[in-house]
């Protein structure tokens, strides 16, 4: 993970995506993308596999994002920004980085990414709280 993009990266930036998220750290399940929620008194265990349908980047953390039960918009933190540990393995590991590629020129990849850089990550277990 880039470290330093993903901390310049605004918060509340976004990417929709649909992947699943196998957990290797106990994480609460909360409200919104803020550490400081208080969770809905569930967890992911380690183990326990997600289905998501986006990612967001808020304060240290990338997040899952998913529909729970009731319909409700639900978040998972599933990395450490300032860290770059990972608290699982993603079978779809673009995260929610905003490109600094302004379009000055240079080889884009061979097209088809709009100009959008995605970023891959390497495995690392952390603590998440």
């Amino acid at each position: 993970m880039d470290t330093t993009a993903a901390q310049n990266t605004p918060d509340g930036y976004s990417i929709s995506m649909n992947g699943s998220f196998t957990f290797e750290e106990k994480c609460k399940i909360r409200q919104s993308a803020e550490m400081s929620d208080a969770g809905i008194g569930e967890d992911v265990t380690v183990g326990q596999t997600l289905y998501y349908t986006g990612k967001e980047k808020n304060g240290d953390h990338f997040w899952l994002i998913y529909t729970g039960a009731d319909g409700s918009t639900l978040y998972v933190p599933y990395a450490n920004i300032t860290s770059g540990e990972m608290f699982g393995t993603d079978n779809n590991p673009s995260d929610p980085i905003e490109s600094s590629d302004n379009g000055g020129g240079g080889d884009n990849g061979g097209g088809g990414d709009n100009g959008w850089q995605w970023w891959r990550w390497f495995n690392h277990l952390g603590f998440c709280h």
